[in-house]
């Protein structure tokens, strides 16, 4: 009964302790909860709306963002899409942050804030396979090709609606050999190495 790819882990998870506070984030200075089933219901919405921007199985999407509730949301809808996760810590500098996003082949950034996309906008057109950007902030888009969190979720309801077999089907695609993230080295001895780490990788850590 051990699971044998993430999609199982957090499925699993949810059937056995659906808590109403899987999830908690500080917002104005109040505790916010985020309960497991909403959790799940969203992790697919962004798989879905991912979907909907032509992302498909072993495609990569670079998160650049601070810890945060959107980035756990955003990376299990990653693994719930069949995409690859790749992390980029968020002090790195643009130079840096275009590597690894060219180095990954990143077909979607999703960004934490306006201010963070604004210290890396100027290298974004020098990243060949980039098609969009996703902010985890809901207001305030001029750019082209760029999505709010909420409109990228948007997206994915309307997607499950039209098509309400899809979310099951790209999860149930996944495999436990199949690459679930690159997680970038620092690069203190050269340019960054991307470390390729499969869901079987990772859920034989979590067992």
């Amino acid at each position: 009964d051990e699971p044998g790819t993430l999609v199982e882990v957090y499925e699993g998870a949810v059937r056995r302790y659906p808590k109403p506070d899987t999830l908690n984030y500080k917002s104005n200075g109040a505790w916010q909860a985020i309960s497991a089933a909403e959790m799940l219901k969203r992790a697919r919405h962004i798989a879905l709306g991912l979907y909907s921007l032509g992302v498909r199985q072993g495609d990569r999407v670079a998160l650049l963002s601070e810890s945060r509730a959107e980035w756990v949301l955003s990376d299990q809808g990653c693994i719930f899409a069949g995409a690859v996760s790749v992390p980029v810590y968020p002090t790195l500098t643009p130079p840096q942050v275009k590597y690894i996003v060219n180095d990954c082949g990143a077909r979607v950034l999703l960004v934490s804030t306006r201010a963070k996309l604004a210290e890396v906008e100027s290298v974004l057109t020098e990243c060949a396979a980039l098609e969009w950007v996703v902010i985890f902030e809901p207001d305030g888009l001029s750019r082209t090709n760029t999505l709010s969190l909420v409109e990228l979720e948007e997206r994915g309801g309307a997607l499950e609606t039209e098509q309400p077999q899809l979310s099951a089907a790209l999860a149930r695609a996944s495999s436990p050999e199949d690459l679930a993230t690159i997680i970038y080295t620092s690069g203190t001895t050269g340019e960054p190495k991307g470390v390729m780490l499969t869901h079987a990788n990772m859920v034989s850590n979590l067992i």
